[in-house]
């Protein structure tokens, strides 16, 4: 009977030995699994580091040249990138007499693209962003101004029996009037005669 109770106390320990052992294989298996996906999920940190991060900048680079500013943009090239900085000269004579410009126009809250500082003939083209020509026309100083100015007209002044609107610029008759593509150290004259 000792015999039974041995035998049945080794098989419990063999038993209980092997259920030890497959424990630990399995421990071991589920360690090593755990494992291989840790550095399966790096490899492939690994790739989209090595491969995604470039690709990305090559796309966004492509996009970026895309949008970017062409330099001849149909009828509206662009003449600098970074901004301008000039000070094209107008004087406007009506009848005889010669017109002040006032001090500040376009100066108030936000600062205008075309303004003045003095009572001068000066006017200040300060764009501190990508220009293009539309953005040098002498219309846009009249905008600011709030003034009429164009082939027929200087303020209230229009053609007819009284007089003609007259440009020149630089000293040369000039027939682009409000569309004229102002550049810095033009000297502009407006006469209504």
């Amino acid at each position: 009977m000792n015999d039974d109770v041995e035998s049945d106390g080794s098989a419990e320990q063999r038993d209980s030995k092997g259920l030890r052992k497959k424990q630990r294989r399995e421990e071991r298996s589920a360690a090593q699994e755990k494992e291989r996906l840790t550095t399966k999920r790096t490899k492939k940190v690994r790739l989209v580091v090595l491969w995604g991060i470039p690709i990305v900048l090559v796309v966004l680079a492509g996009w970026a040249i895309v949008r970017s500013p062409k330099t001849n943009e149909g009828d509206n090239p662009q003449i600098s990138r970074r901004g301008i900085h000039w000070h094209p000269e107008i004087s406007i004579t009506i009848k005889g007499e010669r017109v002040t410009i006032p001090a500040n126009i376009g100066v108030g809250g936000l600062k205008a693209d075309t303004h003045t500082h003095n009572v001068n003939d000066r006017i200040h083209l300060e764009i501190n962003r990508s220009v293009r020509e539309r953005d040098t026309r002498l219309a846009k100083f009249f905008d600011t101004w709030s003034k009429e100015f164009n082939s027929q007209c200087i303020f209230e002044s229009c053609n007819g029996e009284e007089g003609t609107v007259k440009m020149f610029v630089n000293g040369e008759e000039n027939f682009d009037f409000e569309n004229y593509l102002m550049k810095d150290g033009d000297r502009i004259e407006i006469r209504y005669e």
